[in-house]
């Protein structure tokens, strides 16, 4: 039945798709009092921008780390006639699975370390996934809107893989810390002993002997008080002996 028609209520941002005998026609009208005259209807649209919630994806990173990640995307109607016919569940799984294209396949190319700092790079790959373009560089409008915006919310790596690598790395940070350490010992016993060859006659006459030469970068390290010195009182960890040795023998020709 015909008469004014007011589309959207007291809200703004609404159309209205023009039906004639109950079948859409390719026609349109805005928001606001309409007046409808029979055989014509109206179905009307809220063509606001709308946030979808994707599917969490578990995905895995170049360095085969597990990982969440959390999204949406804001979208907004360009096309009433064809966004009216998509099936609202069908879109929705079509949404998820080019989703689930766009984010699997960036992540596969970015170690975890990287991805974490990587929320935007994320963000604007899927953007081009989810807004194709045609040959002309056109955008391709497939369900009649475009997103016009990709949130990734969360990036949540697997918590156990996580504490691996961050043991991992902390532990290589020790034995950084004991290369630098060794290697710093090493040339202190090779000044006190006065030549590379420990016990011999430098240019300046004879140096120290091997252990008094242990005992002196011990004391200038401050790792000893000179009068508690005994040949029993080496106390560094046994790994920076072990490297102290390993670099001693390095230098000798």
């Amino acid at each position: 039945m015909g008469g004014w028609k007011k589309i959207g209520g007291d809200e703004l941002g609404w159309r209205a798709a023009i039906l004639l005998l109950g079948q859409r026609t390719s026609g349109e009208v805005g928001e606001g009092w309409q007046w409808v005259p029979f055989p014509f209807g109206i179905k009307p649209v809220d063509c606001r921008e709308t946030i979808i919630k994707l599917d969490a994806l578990d995905v895995f990173t170049s360095d085969t780390v597990p990982v969440k990640i959390d999204g949406s995307i804001a979208i907004e109607i360009v096309d009433i006639n064809l966004y009216l016919s998509v099936n609202p569940a069908g879109l929705k799984q079509g949404l998820d699975d080019l989703w689930d294209e766009a984010i699997r396949n960036k992540v596969a190319t970015i170690a975890l370390d990287q991805l974490l700092l990587s929320k935007e790079t994320l963000e604007k790959h899927a953007h081009i996934v989810l807004n194709p373009e045609d040959e002309e560089k056109k955008p391709r409008n497939r369900w009649g809107f475009k997103v016009t915006g990709v949130i990734v919310s969360k990036i949540s790596p697997d918590q156990k893989m996580t504490d691996d690598l961050e043991l991992a790395a902390r532990e290589e940070r020790q034995r950084k810390g004991q290369r630098v350490q060794a290697k710093h010992q090493a040339e202190l016993i090779k000044f006190f002993s006065g030549h590379e060859k420990l016990g011999t006659d430098g240019p300046e006459g004879p140096g120290l002997s091997a252990e008094l030469a242990y005992e002196a970068s011990l004391i200038h390290m401050d790792k000893a008080e000179p009068k508690k010195l005994s040949s029993s009182t080496f106390g560094l960890d046994p790994a920076i002996v072990t490297a102290i040795v390993d670099e001693l023998r390095r230098r000798r020709p």
